[in-house]
């Protein structure tokens, strides 16, 4: 018995639609689990796709050299989902093409999960329905029966139709997404742009999953770490496609520690297979839960990604540095996001997105950014056409953001926001006000250490130089030297990460 469990009430609660759904995750999923290719499999998506086979919801062929998985009876199968009684059942078998397919030896198989003849147990339906097949259409059939019980089995073999099912029901069940979850997100929002670095990552991380269990992607954020390890799995093939159905994302890894490692040994524990993908995943957790695969026997492949990059990135060869994005591929994002964009802007964006498309696509948004006093002048004025009124006090917060590595920030805590308050020179209000803003706009983004920004550092340097220059030594003592010792701390890391500029 699992915490990802589906009942009875549950399955019933599906209508036509989503029965249909659910089938050909239940297939994908079994073909994972086989190693059989798509190819073999046919399946109707609602609202996407249909079989034009006269009714079948799906249908799989298998070559004989293969052994039958657990859930599929037969080497040729044809499913259906929309009978629930004998009558519906015998309009279905009438079709032209689905008696074809009974004729040539298919095996018929109803999948239902309203069907209800109490006090019969599996066997005992399938034979009232043979019977009634029979008598009513004189079809000899090799028929099979998928009731309530039959399917939840099936549903509670594979945690990640589990984890669909809950999404149906309105649960997220441990911050678990699947795949296609992901096509919907942010992560996806723009079209792929690639580069010769890129695609030899998405080569290596998909070979990765087909002959090894366990990689790590690290690099600082707003690269597009996330974006390019779902794209090894959006491949035009078949095996791309069953590689989907097993995949179970999870954001803030570290906010999650005990439910990740608890529901990775669970999985060990009934033999499950699945590829989880763990975002934010500090090194710590990514070694813990290497230590739990390495020893003990298991399916699951698993794939970390996090910005921090950490010391032992050279002496662990699961563990894979992302590249820099080239300027080529920034600017050719830029151009599909915004079409009109005038090229100086396109070449500014560019140069202060040090390599990274996601601040550039944010930048490229905004109609309130300042950049006078960042960039020389003449880049600033030509930025500032028709981009509105620039915001001082949003300026401000965005060098205190560059001054430190990250920003330890509680709404609660009063002390630190009369500290960052003090350094912007700006009222604990506008601190709140403009925070919020930046955490909308995802400029700034809540991590295992606090508020971490993804400000470019080459708009960082500027910024810091700017705060050094621009206030007087006086009052950079006073801040500084009375800064908490956490804030301390993360100022020297930020400088140390920008390289030590001699300027600072």
């Amino acid at each position: 018995m699992s915490a990802f469990d589906i009942n009875y009430g549950a399955l019933e609660s599906l209508e036509a639609p989503q029965l249909q759904e659910l089938l050909g995750k239940l297939i994908y999923a079994e073909c994972y689990q086989y190693k059989i290719p798509a190819a073999y499999v046919k399946v109707t998506v609602p609202n996407r796709t249909a079989i034009k086979d006269g009714g079948a919801d799906a249908l799989v062929e298998l070559p004989k050299h293969l052994s039958l998985p657990a859930h599929f009876p037969s080497q040729k199968m044809l499913f259906q989902v929309k009978a629930a009684d004998v009558k519906s059942l015998s309009s279905e078998l009438k079709k032209e093409k689905v008696k074809k397919y009974i004729k040539d030896g298919w095996t018929y198989i109803l999948f239902c999960n309203k069907f209800k003849q109490e006090g019969l147990n599996l066997n005992e339906k399938e034979c009232f329905f043979k019977k009634e097949i029979q008598e009513k259409l004189k079809i000899p059939i090799n028929f099979y029966l998928y009731d309530h019980n039959k399917i939840l089995e099936w549903i509670n073999y594979y945690p990640q139709v589990q984890i669909w099912f809950h999404r149906i029901l309105g649960r997220n069940y441990c911050r678990f997404m699947l795949y296609d979850d992901l096509l919907k997100s942010q992560h996806f929002k723009t079209e792929f742009k690639t580069n010769d670095n890129l695609k030899k990552l998405l080569d290596y991380i998909y070979n990765q999953v087909s002959n090894k269990k366990i990689t790590r992607i690290e690099g600082q954020s707003g690269t597009g770490k996330t974006r390019c390890v779902f794209e090894a799995f959006n491949r035009q093939n078949n095996e791309a496609v069953i590689n989907q159905s097993a995949i179970m994302y999870i954001q803030n890894s570290a906010d999650l520690e005990k439910q990740l490692t608890d529901t990775i040994n669970d999985f060990i524990a009934n033999d499950k297979k699945v590829i989880i993908i763990a975002d934010d995943c500090p090194y710590s957790l990514y070694s813990n839960i290497c230590n739990i695969l390495k020893n003990k026997k298991n399916k699951i492949t698993f794939i970390s990604i996090d910005y921090e990059c950490s010391e032992n990135s050279k002496a662990d060869e699961n563990i894979v540095p992302f590249p820099i994005v080239d300027d080529d591929v920034i600017r050719d994002i830029l151009k599909g996001i915004h079409k009109e964009l005038p090229k100086e802007k396109i070449e500014f964006l560019t140069n202060i997105s040090s390599g990274n498309p996601k601040m550039a696509e944010l930048l490229s948004d905004s109609s309130d950014l300042d950049f006078s006093g960042i960039i020389p002048k003449d880049i600033s004025d030509k930025m500032q056409k028709g981009r509105g009124e620039i915001n001082q006090t949003f300026t401000k917060i965005l060098r205190v953001l560059s001054l430190f590595y990250t920003i330890e920030y509680d709404k609660t805590d009063e002390k630190q926001l009369n500290e960052i308050a003090k350094i912007a020179d700006i009222t604990p209000d506008e601190c709140l006000e403009n925070f919020n803003e930046l955490k909308d706009k995802h400029l700034l983004i809540q991590s295992r250490y606090g508020y971490h920004s993804v400000i470019p550092k080459v708009l960082a340097y500027r910024m810091i130089l700017d705060w050094f220059k621009n206030t007087t030594t006086k009052t950079k003592k006073e801040i500084l030297l009375n800064l908490s010792d956490s804030m301390k701390e993360n100022l020297l890391k930020q400088i140390k990460n920008l390289n030590n500029y001699p300027e600072i």
